[in-house]
C-alpha cells in the first residue's frame, strides 16, 4: 500500500492514543510491544487496505486475525482474535502503518520515553520535504546514489523493508532523475535493474519465508518490469545520442550482475537482461565480450558449485537467438530435464511476430519436449496458462502456413491443459466426430456444456453426440442420487430423438430395453422413467 496514503498527521495523532493504551512503564504493555513488533518484523502483516479512517489488515500468528485499525480513534480498532484490546494483532498492524510513514525507530523511542516528535523526526516522516540532488551524467554515480539510498532502509526489517523500498524510496529514486530528456529513460532502466538485483537478495535473507516473499514481491517486479519495457520503447522511438555511448558501454557490468545476484526471481532476472541486451547493447563487438565473460564465468561455476551455471546458459543461449544460431537452443533446451519452457516465449513470440515460420517449425520438437517437462512439474494454473501461451505462439504458425497437423500434435501432447484452445479449433474446424471424442477423453459432463452448442450439433451432426450421451446416462445413473435419475432421463429422451432422427430406433429399443433391465432394482430411476414418459 502506498504510503502517501497514510495521513503522516493522522498516523502520529494515532500513536499518541497507542502510547496511552500501552504505556511503556506496564508489563502487558511492554509483552505486547515486543511480541507485535516481533509479527511485523517476520513480514506477517499483509492484504493492508485503508478505506477511510480505518486501516484492514491480515495478521499471520498462530492462527490468523483479521484487524481493523481506526487511525482517528484507536479505542475503536478491532480484531478478530480473543485476547481483548488492545492486543498484539493491532500493534503489529499500527507498527506496519507507522513504518510506511516514517521511521519506526522514532516511534518506539517515543513509547519508551514518552517524548514528542522533533522537528527531524517531522522531516523523516515527510511532514517537510527535503531536495531531491539532481544526478550527474554517470552510470557509476546513478549507481552509487541508489547504493547510498538503499542502505538507509538497513534499519527496516522484514517484510516491511520491502514496502519501504516500494513506496518510500522507489518514487524518491525514480524523480531524480538527470535533467536531459535523453538520459531519463538509461536512468530508469539501471534504477529498474537495480531495484529487482535488491528484492533477489532480499530473498536470501534469514526468517524469509519464500513463499510470502513471492507474494509480496509480485507486483513490484511486474512493476518494474513494465517501466522497463516503457523506457525501452521511448529509447526505440527515438535513438539514443552518440554522447551516451560511453554510459551504455558502463552499463554492461552492472547489467551483468542480475545474472549472479542470488537465486530468486530466476525468470524476471533473466528477461530483464535479455531485453536491456536485445535493444540497448546490442552490437556485435560488446555480444563477443560478454560471450567471452559468461562463459569464463560458467566454467569457474563448474569448478566449484555450478551455482550460476545455468543463468550463463541462459543468458549465452539468447545471445544464440540473436545471432540465430538456433540448433545450438535446441539442442540446450533437449538435453535438459529443467522445465525451462517460460525461458522461450520471448523468442517464440519474436519469431512469430517476424513471420519467421519455418524457424517455428524447426523449434517445435523442442519446444513440445519441454512443455512436458514442465506440465509435470508445476501446479495446474501454471500450467494451463503457460500451455496457453504456448498453444497461441503454435496457432500464429498453423494460421499462417495451413500446417493444422502440427497445431493438433501440440494440442494432443499437451492434454489436458490443452483443452480450451483444442476444444475451441475442433469447433472452428465443425469437426465434431473429434470434439466429441475429446470431451469423452477429458470426461467432461454435457452438463458444462453450452446447450445452444448441443443443440447445433445435433442438427448437424447428431452420431457425435451418442456416445458422449451414453457415456453422460451411465454416469448419472451410478450417482444414485434423485436429481441424477432426473438428469439421466433429460439425456434418454435427447438420445431417443437422435436414434429416431437416424432412423435407428431398433437400436434405440434394444439399448432401452437392455438399460431398464439392467437397472430394475432402482425404483427411483424407475419413476422418473415412468415420470419422463419413457415407460
Amino acid at each position: 500500500m502506498p504510503s502517501d496514503l497514510f495521513d503522516k498527521e493522522l498516523v502520529f495523532h494515532c500513536s499518541e492514543q497507542v502510547i496511552k493504551a500501552l504505556p511503556p512503564e506496564a508489563e502487558k504493555s511492554q509483552t505486547l510491544m515486543k511480541i507485535g513488533l516481533v509479527l511485523y518484523r517476520q513480514g506477517n502483516v499483509f492484504n493492508v487496505k485503508q478505506d477511510g479512517m480505518v486501516v484492514s489488515a491480515v495478521v499471520q500468528d498462530v492462527k490468523r486475525a483479521y484487524v481493523k485499525l481506526d487511525l482517528d480513534y484507536f479505542q475503536l480498532s478491532s480484531c478478530s482474535c480473543s485476547s481483548g484490546f488492545p492486543c498484539r494483532h493491532l500493534v503489529a498492524a499500527f507498527l506496519y502503518v507507522y513504518a510506511m510513514t516514517g521511521y519506526l525507530g522514532d516511534f518506539l523511542n517515543e513509547w519508551k520515553g514518552g517524548a514528542k516528535p522533533s522537528l527531524a523526526t517531522l522531516q523523516r516522516h515527510g511532514v517537510v520535504k527535503k531536495g531531491v540532488p539532481n544526478m550527474e551524467q554517470s552510470v557509476k554515480e546513478w549507481v552509487q546514489f541508489f547504493e547510498d539510498e538503499i542502505d538507509q532502509l538497513d534499519k527496516v526489517q522484514g517484510m516491511g523493508k520491502i514496502y519501504a523500498l516500494w513506496y518510500q524510496l522507489y518514487p524518491k529514486l525514480k524523480a531524480s532523475a538527470p535533467a536531459q530528456e535523453e538520459l531519463k529513460p538509461l536512468y530508469r532502466i539501471l534504477l529498474a535493474e537495480r531495484l529487482l538485483i535488491e528484492l533477489c537478495r532480499f530473498y536470501h535473507k534469514p526468517n524469509i519465508d519464500p513463499s510470502y516473499f513471492f507474494h509480496y514481491v509480485e507486483p513490484f517486479v511486474g512493476e518494474l518490469q513494465q517501466s522497463l519495457f516503457q523506457n525501452i520503447q521511448t529509447i526505440q522511438k527515438q535513438p539514443l545520442p552518440f554522447f551516451v555511448d560511453p554510459l551504455l558501454s558502463e552499463m554492461r557490468d552492472y547489467t551483468r550482475r542480475l545474472l549472479f545476484c542470488g537465486k530468486g526471481l530466476l525468470y524476471p532476472r533473466i528477461i530483464t537482461y535479455r531485453l536491456i541486451w536485445e535493444s540497448i547493447l546490442n552490437r556485435k563487438k560488446w555480444i563477443a565480450e560478454e560471450k567471452g565473460l559468461l562463459a569464463k564465468r560458467k566454467k569457474e561455476e563448474l569448478d566449484r558449485d555450478g551455482q550460476f551455471a545455468l543463468e550463463c546458459d541462459l543468458a549465452l543461449v539468447h545471445f544464440d537467438f540473436l545471432e540465430k544460431n538456433d540448433e545450438r537452443i535446441i539442442n540446450f533446451f533437449q538435453n535438459t530435464d529443467l522445465p525451462l519452457l517460460p525461458f522461450m516465449f520471448q523468442w517464440l513470440t519474436t519469431i512469430t511476430s517476424r513471420k519467421e515460420f519455418q524457424r517455428f517449425w524447426k523449434w517445435v520438437p523442442a519446444v513440445l519436449e519441454q512443455a512436458k517437462h514442465y506440465i509435470q512439474d508445476q501446479d495446474f494454473t501454471d500450467k494451463q496458462e503457460v500451455i496457453l501461451y504456448v498453444l497461441n505462439e503454435f496457432e500464429q504458425y498453423r494460421m499462417a502456413t495451413g500446417d493444422h497437423d502440427t497445431f493438433e500434435e501440440a494440442c494432443r501432447k499437451l492434454l489436458p491443459y490443452s483443452y480450451v484452445a483444442y476444444h475451441e479449433y475442433l469447433l472452428d474446424e465443425e469437426r465434431y466426430d473429434q470434439w466429441a471424442e475429446l470431451q469423452l477423453l477429458i470426461g467432461f459432463s454435457l452438463d458444462d456444456v453450452d446447450r445452444g452448442l448441443l443443440k447445433h450439433i445435433e442438427k448437424t451432426a447428431p452420431n457425435a453426440l451418442l456416445p458422449i450421451l451414453h457415456q453422460e446416462i451411465d454416469a448419472k445413473i451410478a450417482e444414485k442420487k434423485r436429481k441424477s435419475y432426473r438428469d439421466a432421463v433429460k439425456h434418454l429422451k435427447r438420445l431417443k430423438r437422435l436414434y429416431k432422427k437416424l432412423s435407428a430406433t431398433d437400436t434405440w429399443d434394444h439399448y432401452f430395453q437392455t438399460l431398464t433391465d439392467s437397472h430394475k432394482r432402482l425404483r427411483a430411476f424407475q419413476e422418473e422413467l415412468v415420470k419422463g414418459k419413457l415407460l
